[in-house]
């Protein structure tokens, strides 16, 4: 009775993870939030989002589904770079080197707001060590969850690093970062599972993981909803909805000690080795033998 409902908590995260929450246009209302107090600065504020956030977003949101099939690898299915999206990834931090190069941008944004970009960039280029680790089999799924997610939490920070001049809007963008971060987490539980699963087992060390990041998304969300004001609303019926319902019951049984059956640890090789849509590299490397580490 366990096994199934355990098997079915990857597809449910998956489906959180890739529908936004919130009918909330996030992304525009965060970043026009910025005023400069003129309507020349809310112009650069425009050109910010367009130019920063938005590529930041998309490195994000590459990163994030390349964890997730990275973690698969390790923990057994066998994938290969191009079913790891890695084209996708490398084509969008391509572009934010090339905004952190804009003379023009950089001169027209906080020196804090510039200093947090730069900083991103050096992590998004220790990805190519961590991939060679991955392909190598010389690190394990802990180790590559963590690297993933220190390179996200660097392209957060970017975020975080920018102050609107108005208080309710400043209150607003702080909401929906807050939001995003929520979602990060869940993402981050999404690829941890997607590794145990390939696995056939999770470790001691994963679970406890695993319960760190359902207590931050849970309780991002709990202190979070209630400055949605008018979409307050949608979040408690969201919330209260069976699938969401069903997802916080499956994420207590994975804490409890539920370990994944065997035909959600087949399925879940089945289908890492398939290759993903749209999938392509510009090199596939040399692969080292199969040796997935188990803990």
């Amino acid at each position: 009775m366990m096994g199934p409902r355990f098997s079915s908590i990857r597809a449910r995260i998956s489906l959180l993870v890739l529908v936004p929450l919130l009918a909330l246009a996030s992304l525009w209302v965060f970043l026009t939030g910025f005023t400069y107090g003129d309507a020349n600065q809310l112009l650069q504020s425009r050109d910010f989002q367009e130019k920063t956030v938005l590529p930041t977003q998309h490195l994000i949101d590459a990163l994030q589904k390349e964890r997730r099939l990275t973690m698969a690898e390790l923990g057994g299915a066998r994938t290969d770079a191009g079913v790891m999206r890695r084209q996708a990834t490398d084509e969008a931090s391509d572009k934010v080197r090339e905004v952190a190069r804009d003379g023009g941008l950089r001169g027209s944004i906080l020196p804090m707001v510039v200093e947090r970009l730069d900083a991103f960039v050096e992590r998004i280029d220790t990805l190519r060590g961590v991939r060679q680790s991955v392909d190598q089999r010389v690190a394990d799924r802990e180790r590559v969850l963590r690297e993933y997610s220190g390179i996200i939490d660097a392209g957060f920070a970017v975020y975080n690093a920018t102050t609107p001049g108005d208080g309710s809007i400043t209150a607003h963008a702080r909401t929906l970062a807050s939001f995003g971060r929520a979602r990060e987490f869940m993402s981050r539980e999404d690829a941890l599972l997607t590794g145990a699963l390939a696995a056939g087992h999770i470790t001691t060390a994963e679970r406890g993981e695993f319960a760190q990041l359902v207590g931050a998304q849970r309780m991002l969300y709990a202190d979070n909803a209630p400055n949605l004001h008018h979409d307050y609303a949608r979040y408690e019926r969201l919330a209260a909805s069976p699938t969401f319902v069903q997802l916080r019951t499956l994420e207590d049984q994975v804490i409890r000690g539920a370990e994944p059956p065997r035909a959600a640890v087949r399925k879940t090789r089945e289908a890492g080795a398939q290759p993903a849509a749209g999938a392509r590299t510009r090199q596939t490397p040399a692969r080292a033998p199969h040796t997935p580490v188990i803990e």
